[in-house]
């Protein structure tokens, strides 16, 4: 402790918080501006003597004038005043032409006839504001000069533009950077002026409202499936976007539309001008519409429209699905496309073959030119591939002509051998799959199950569509009630809600989406495409492209004749593969070919490594919030004589050092708590000398305290926006505190006695004069299956007090609103004192052509809105509506006239487009026949926009089981085969199952049943018993195929062929029957057992006794080897024909041998039918056992003469040569 106490102490500039105890009592600390501690009472401060003041007054004026109708002009005035109070005339506050609406002053005031504001003036600061507007157009605004003294010369005035109203250019004043002025901060973020006593600031105006709204912006995405037939395309447009203008979505006329859905919302399609479309009324796009368009038949090139839609599109892209058996030759009318046959060729391509067919016209000749030419042209573009090993086989064959012999030429002559071979069975391999699908073109696809994919997406149901616009309308309500007034009209929930239906008319269904997938060619458009482009497409016809496929396998056989140089001298044909006249051009053709780089380029990976860290960096990067880091939530003043403390509610996105208010070190802060605990603070150390107090990221309570210097007027100057404020203090009046809302960033305290004070001693009590009437009369047009209006007036000036206006009605209106008054056309209008709206409603009359003029008046401004359904269409002469905003209400047209201006509104209503209430778009039926009965299985799905019914015509001997609507059963005849189901509107199942006493025979069609309906996507399933073996099958194109018959067909070729070589144990029956029983098993194991005869028949020639001891044994090797894998394949293929099923490669649209898929993609009336040819599986099994017991017959023979060509000449050499070349040769099979 000390001794004395010293007269003060020098605290250390972090100190923030001081609380200073003497002898255990708590006394208020001392502190001046340099920091020091004062212990002694008697030595005082010297910022706390005060002085005599003069009077003194120091004035500013901002003003912001906003461009809206009426025309507003907003003035704030900023006092200093020092002295005595007193009664001042400051000066011209309001300019002719314009009316005052209210005066918010703290201070007694009044604003003259001639607009000069007097006051009745105090010492402190002060804020007056003066509202006023101009009710009609403003060309220029004149700076009236003042003659009083007190006025300042120059001022400061915001331009705040409403370029939804009108667009106009500030003329006339020197502009100023906001931010670097004392305006309000509010009124910073508009362009600011310098503008001095007597200039004229001029406004000109470029436009009125939006007389050329922007171009629509819509993306579409189109999906086309060609018909299976060729007749005819179904559409799929997505588009999306914002409508700006035009405000009806209208299809091209070259193509039908069937439905469409706008924002999930199924919608009315109607003619207008004899255009099909919809009306739109919303800005924001997102629309789904599925159309037909009718192809020429008989006809290659097809054109159609590239958008179909007369509307300009941004982008576009198309999809077109092509069916089995279909091929696009060319695409044109758009940047790029894939997947067509041009496509498939580039200028590589076409040099590369030119290059081949020269190549060859010098090695074979101009025939066999021709000939490579040809195939190349139709096999290339199927099969890459094709055209390397035809290179090859080439390179080789030039090479060799100009190698000399030796060990080189040798082995390239074995290369060369193995790569012809290696085309020969590719060429086979590619020549079986052309063939097949020449034959069944769905098997360029066998995995894929048409009609697989799921069920189209639709809607939500109809019967739930009335809900769903009801809640549309009530957040189109709350968006308006938010919105600023001079934008957008404020509304409240109408009495009269717009009736967007005609309950007597129905949305169309649509032709049904197929949901089928094949070939696609996509079709890309690099920019904008107009609506009237087109795109021409030539296509090829399942019948042209299956003579293609038999060409190529013709072109396969005569290339493979013209390379191995087939020709017939001295009546025998005769191979020449590596004989060939020397050509040095065709060689170098071939090398030039060889050394040229290939055309895949190597493309940098895109984005690359960097560019993805740089991007992952800028993500995990800590964003910077600054300035809005911090947010004043709530703040709560209590005061107690000199103790203030200060709640404040916090919410800061990050840590951060937050500002204490300032108080201009009046106040005292000795305690902060952070959410309840004792907190630290510290100084800015800046010249501010601001206490600065750190918030963690988060919400928090603050609560600072302190003591004031004395009971005098103060004030507290926030660095943050506060929000809801709230003072509680008997001991101080607030003043510039609005509702809890701070009108500037400081807040004033002034002591109630001082208060007090200064009113006794003012002369007398200045009085505003009363302000003019002034209503805005707000007219909203709701044209739905009926029309009305809501007519809303609004309290403008007086803010309080009774307003009696008579405000006339338009043509045709009724007022059905009770208690209120009409007479001569016109409504009374009271307001009483506190009211701050009156809205009553009316019905209008039905009219095509409508008016609405704006009374010339000083006392009201109108403001027109339409909200208009899809049943009207609507079109405006006159004045140019105000320009939308994106706020997602749709399409409301509003107008701000001036007084003396009307408009002329053109309504029409476009008729209902006749078209389909009710689309089946999946059928799936199953159909599995019994030995004593068969069953049948039907599923629709439905989708009705109406309440209707669906007849199902079932074949006479069915026997109803069951019918189900959604899983849920419904009372069905059994002995009645017409089904008659009733349905209500939105989407349906409906589940049908019946039997027929029809057992299985050995031809099986498919019931007959007639849906009485056009009907896209039919799944037609058979499923066929186990213990059947199924022949022949028949019926759409789009359905299994079996592939067993044409392997028949060629393993009798083959064995043909095979029983001509001599020196074998078979003859060319023999083949046969042993080539027919093994593919009924497993195609495979011919392979092996073909080989093992072939390489025994070679066993026994000549050149085998000239192999050396090594060759000999690897030789007899393999032999044993294949022997046991032939008699292996053999003895297997006994079981697997006697108990196991026969494969007979039925394969196609995901069928199997059990389960035959047909696919119908679209059809009316009737279901398509199928069928299939089957026997007892006894029967299979039966041949199979005729066919092992003869095999086993013939294996021992053959067995017998494989082992004579085994050991002939020895069957193993260990360096002494066995001669068993006098053994009998062996039996030739009979």
């Amino acid at each position: 402790p000390w001794q004395r106490i010293p007269e003060s102490i020098l605290l250390p500039p972090s100190a923030a918080l001081v609380s200073l105890k003497i002898d255990d009592r708590l006394i208020p600390p001392n502190i001046d501006a340099e920091g020091r501690l004062w212990f002694s009472a008697r030595v005082s401060r010297p910022e706390q003597a005060e002085q005599a003041s003069e009077d003194k007054l120091t004035v500013r004026v901002y003003r912001r004038l906003v461009d809206e109708i009426p025309f507003v002009m907003e003035t704030r005035v900023d006092l200093e005043v020092a002295g005595k109070a007193r009664e001042v005339v400051l000066g011209k506050i309001l300019f002719d032409a314009f009316t005052p609406r209210a005066i918010h002053s703290p201070l007694p005031a009044r604003v003259d006839g001639d607009g000069r504001l007097r006051m009745q003036l105090r010492a402190g600061q002060w804020q007056v504001q003066l509202l006023a507007h101009h009710n009609g157009p403003v060309e220029k605004v004149f700076f009236e000069t003042s003659e009083e003294g007190f006025w300042p010369e120059e001022e400061i005035w915001v331009f705040e533009a409403r370029p939804a109203l009108r667009q106009v250019r500030v003329e006339g004043a020197e502009g100023l950077d906001p931010s670097q002025t004392a305006l309000p901060q509010r009124w910073q973020q508009w362009p600011a002026y310098h503008v001095r006593q007597g200039q004229v600031i001029s406004l000109m105006e470029l436009r009125r409202g939006d007389p050329q709204p922007a171009p629509n912006q819509l993306n579409i995405n189109r999906d086309l499936w060609l018909d299976f037939n060729g007749t005819g395309l179904t559409a799929r447009d997505h588009i999306q976007g914002s409508m700006n203008r035009g405000w009806r979505l209208q299809v091209d006329p070259g193509q039908q539309l069937g439905s469409l859905t706008l924002n999930g919302d199924p919608q009315v399609i109607t003619v207008s001008d004899g255009v099909q479309g919809v009306e739109v009324r919303q800005n924001h796009l997102q629309a789904q519409a599925l159309s037909r368009l009718m192809l020429k038949p008989g006809t290659h090139k097809q054109r159609l429209p590239a958008v179909g839609w007369l509307h300009d599109m941004d982008r576009v892209s198309a999809t077109l699905h092509i069916p089995p058996g279909w091929r696009v030759l060319m695409a044109a009318g758009m940047e790029r496309s894939t997947n067509t046959w041009v496509d498939s060729w580039n200028v590589w391509d076409v040099f590369i073959v030119l290059i081949t067919v020269a190549a060859m016209l010098k090695l074979r000749g101009l025939w066999s030119g021709v000939i490579t030419g040809a195939s190349l042209l139709l096999i290339y573009p199927e099969a890459t591939l094709f055209l390397y090993l035809l290179l090859n086989v080439i390179a080789v064959m030039a090479l060799l002509f100009v190698l000399p012999t030796g060990r080189l030429k040798k082995l390239f002559t074995l290369y060369g051998t193995a790569s012809a071979l290696l085309l020969v069975l590719w060429l086979l391999s590619f020549m079986v799959q052309q063939a097949r699908l020449g034959l069944y073109p769905q098997l360029a696809q066998p995995w894929n199950q048409m009609g697989s994919g799921p069920v189209a997406e639709h809607s939500l149901p109809f019967s739930q569509q009335d809900d769903m616009a009801s809640g549309m309308d009530k957040m189109e309500n709350l968006a308006r009630s938010v919105a600023e007034p001079a934008a957008v009209l404020p509304a409240v929930a109408p009495r009269e809600r717009l009736e967007q239906r005609d309950p007597n008319l129905a949305a169309q269904t649509g032709p049904g989406q197929p949901n089928w997938q094949w070939e696609r060619t996509i079709l890309h458009w690099a920019g904008p495409v107009t609506a009237g482009e087109t795109i021409t497409l030539w296509l090829l016809a399942p019948m042209e492209n299956r003579i293609l496929c038999w060409l190529r396998v013709l072109l396969s056989v005569l290339v493979i004749a013209a390379l191995f140089g087939l020709s017939r001298r001295a009546g025998q044909w005769q191979w020449s593969l590596w004989r060939a006249p020397l050509s040095s051009s065709a060689l170098a053709l071939v090398v030039m070919v060889l050394l040229l780089p290939t055309t895949r380029q190597a493309h940098a990976e895109f984005p690359d490594q960097n560019l993805l860290r740089e991007l992952a960096q800028y993500q995990l990067q800590r964003q910077d919030c600054t300035p809005a880091c911090l947010s004043i939530v709530r703040t709560v003043l209590v005061s107690e004589a000199t103790r203030v403390t200060a709640h404040f509610t916090l919410n800061a996105q990050q840590a951060v050092y937050w500002t204490l208010p300032d108080s201009q070190k009046q106040w005292r802060v000795d305690s902060v708590l952070l959410n309840g605990e004792p907190h630290s603070a510290t100084w800015s150390g800046d010249q501010s000398g601001r206490m600065l107090v750190f918030v963690p990221a988060g919400d928090h309570r603050v609560s600072v305290s302190g003591n004031l210097e004395s009971l005098k007027a103060f004030q507290l100057t926030f660095g943050v926006q506060p929000h809801n404020i709230e003072v509680n203090s008997q001991d101080f009046i607030v003043q510039g505190l609005d509702n809890g809302r701070l009108l500037s960033n400081t807040l004033y305290l002034h002591p109630v006695d001082s208060a007090r004070q200064a009113v006794s001693s003012e002369p007398s009590q200045i009085t505003p004069d009363p302000m003019a009437a002034f209503v805005t009369v707000q007219r909203t047009l709701r044209l739905g299956r009926n029309w009305y209006m809501e007519t809303r007036v609004q309290r403008v000036a007086p803010l309080d007090g009774g307003i009696n206006l008579d405000i006339p009605l338009i043509a045709g209106e009724s007022v059905t609103s009770r208690d209120v008054e009409v007479e001569s056309g016109r409504t009374r209008v009271v307001l009483r004192p506190g009211e701050k709206q009156l809205t009553w409603f009316s019905s209008l009359e039905k009219t095509s052509m409508l008016t609405l003029s704006a009374e010339a008046t000083a006392h009201w401004a109108e403001q027109w809105q339409v909200e208009v359904s899809p049943l009207w269409h609507l079109e405006y002469e006159g004045l140019a509506p105000a320009k939308e905003g994106t706020s997602g209400a749709g399409w409301q047209p509003r107008w701000y006239p001036y007084p003396g201006e009307g408009l002329t509104l053109k309504i029409t209503r476009p008729e209902a487009m006749a078209g389909a209430t009710k689309t089946i778009d999946q059928v799936k039926q199953v159909w599995e026949p019994g030995v004593r009965e068969s069953r049948g299985n039907l599923r629709l799905h439905v989708l009705t926009s109406k309440g209707s019914e669906q007849r199902i015509e079932l074949p006479q001997d069915a026997r109803v089981k069951s019918v189900k609507v959604n899983e849920e059963l419904r009372a069905v005849d059994e002995q009645n085969p017409l089904l008659i189901v009733p349905l209500n509107p939105g989407q349906h199942w409906i589940d049908v199952e019946w039997r027929q006493p029809q057992g299985i025979l050995w031809q099986n069609p498919s019931p007959v049943v007639d849906i009485n309906d056009d009907y896209v996507n039919h799944q037609l399933r058979v499923n066929v018993p186990r213990n059947r073996w199924v022949l022949f099958v028949g019926g759409p194109d789009m359905g299994p195929a079996i592939l067993f018959w044409g392997v028949l067909l060629v393993l009798v070729l083959v064995g043909f062929v095979l029983g001509r070589f001599q020196g074998l144990p078979l003859r060319s029956w023999h083949w046969i029957v042993l080539m027919v029983g093994l593919c009924a098993g497993w195609v495979e194991t011919i392979v092996p057992v073909v080989a093992w005869f072939f390489l025994l028949h070679q066993r026994r020639q000549p050149w085998v006794k000239k192999l050396n001891r090594v060759q000999f044994n690897a030789l007899q090797a393999v032999i044993v080897l294949l022997s046991l894998t032939t008699l292996a394949a053999l003895l297997a293929a006994v079981p697997k024909g006697l108990i196991g099923s026969p494969d007979m490669g039925v394969t196609g649209n995901a069928s199997s041998q059990y389960a035959l898929n047909w696919f119908v993609d679209r059809g009316t009336g009737a279901l398509r039918s199928a069928w299939f040819v089957s026997v007892p599986i006894w029967i299979y099994r039966l041949l199979m056992l005729v066919w092992s017991l003869w095999l086993v017959v013939h294996i021992l023979r053959w067995l017998q003469w494989g082992w004579m060509a085994f050991t002939d000449g020895g069957y193993w050499r260990s360096g002494v040569v066995l001669d068993n070349a006098d053994q009998e040769p062996g039996m030739k099979g009979k």
